[in-house]
């Protein structure tokens, strides 16, 4: 006997009301001098966060299809898949710094010059920190790529003569290897605009094979492949803050687990045993490589007089993409035996004893469990080792 089926629906998700109240919090406040410049000796920055106006419900378009194999009376094969498509999901974004093309390098070597310069016209431009040679192809004010000027700051001597005098220095500004982050409103730091920028998709295929209880055994096995790619996981994680990385962010999800087999079965012995199994095999999580460095934030060049400036924490992925680097894949066997006695006076007694990761794997992977996300920063692993073989033995008494 065969089955067919199919299944079509729209599915709306809920919006917290801690979500919406964000923007009540008090705006977050910070002080301090000017990064690397000891002549700003109070710096205020303020934070907030808010949320769209606009702002719309979530939701999942999804449709599914399963054929569906009778055989043999008590086996049964199926085939299903689905397809999910989540839409409108929340993410909170910077919305006061972005990076920008606002002209060229050049070397800093006092505190009253600019490391930037504007960069009219078409032509030739030399890097002045790499000697490399470049077309700058935008006839505006800028080179036609992101600035990457200042970020990093170093002392030099004023008097430019040899040796490093500390009361004879100045900071001056370097690039770090980081997009430029531009300040749009001087008078504030981070402004966190909650609103629909997400958007995930889900495939996944499944086989399944379910043999019911018959001369004394049982047996569910199934093969999934899936994969999920999209923007982000969670609306607060730090995914969009830094809109230079915005096109590196698009990837596999950090529940990514393209495939998996689980083998489920039990038995009943002629002793009155019965003994169950399972197996699975799974492949490993993504994770991401990054460099996550402090950098200086500037105002834009309309502001060049307004002395505000603070520092950022900045993320670079390394290989230009999230989530690319995949854990090892990995297996997971358990087991169970399970006896009944019948007690006088209607009485039963359960004795169970279980064996937990029978093969003692201990499978590395790049993965934090509590955030559900994998990362490697600066070369250090936020990860987590399969704990080893246990057991449990269990005793129920019905009465």
């Amino acid at each position: 006997k065969t089955k067919f089926s199919f299944s079509a629906g729209r599915f709306y998700d809920k919006i917290f009301l801690g979500v919406v109240t964000t923007e009540t919090e008090p705006v977050l406040a910070t002080f301090g001098a000017a990064a690397g410049d000891p002549s700003v000796v109070f710096e205020p920055s303020f934070s907030y966060s808010a949320v769209d106006r606009n702002l719309q419900t979530p939701y999942n378009d999804e449709f599914s299809f399963a054929v569906e194999r009778t055989f043999w009376q008590e086996n049964t094969i199926s085939l299903t898949y689905i397809h999910r498509n989540f839409k409108n999901q929340l993410q909170d974004t910077n919305i006061n710094q972005i990076p920008g093309d606002f002209g060229r390098c050049r070397i800093q070597n006092s505190a009253g010059e600019s490391p930037l310069i504007r960069s009219p016209g078409t032509g030739p431009v030399v890097d002045p920190y790499t000697g490399l040679t470049y077309q700058d192809t935008d006839p505006g004010m800028g080179d036609g790529l992101l600035d990457d000027c200042t970020g990093q700051t170093i002392f030099i001597n004023s008097n430019g003569g040899p040796g490093f005098v500390p009361s004879e220095t100045i900071p001056v500004q370097r690039p770090d290897t980081v997009a430029d982050f531009y300040v749009l409103d001087p008078a504030w730091g981070d402004i966190f605009l909650i609103g629909n920028s997400n958007a995930s998709v889900y495939d996944g295929v499944t086989l399944e094979f379910v043999r019911r209880q018959y001369k004394n055994w049982q047996m569910e096995a199934s093969y999934t492949w899936s994969k999920a790619t999209g923007d982000a996981e969670d609306f607060n994680l730090a995914l969009g803050d830094d809109r230079s990385t915005l096109q590196d962010e698009k990837g596999y999800l950090s529940f990514d687990k393209r495939q998996s087999l689980k083998v489920n079965a039990t038995c009943l012995t002629p002793w009155g045993f019965r003994i169950g199994g399972t197996a699975l095999w799974e492949s490993g999580l993504p994770y991401s490589l990054l460099y996550r460095s402090s950098s200086a934030s500037n105002s834009l060049p309309l502001y060049d007089e307004f002395k505000q400036s603070f520092t950022s924490t900045r993320t670079r992925y390394l290989t230009k993409q999230r989530n690319d680097q995949r854990n090892p894949s990995s297996w997971l066997f358990n087991m169970k035996l399970v006896k009944e006695f019948n007690l006088p006076k209607g009485m039963n007694l359960q004795l169970d004893a279980e064996i937990f990761n029978l093969l003692n794997d201990d499978t590395y992977s790049v993965y934090n469990t509590f955030l559900k996300t994998g990362q490697q920063i600066n070369g250090t692993n936020d990860a987590t080792r399969r704990f080893g073989r246990t057991y449990q033995i269990g005793m129920r008494l019905a009465f």
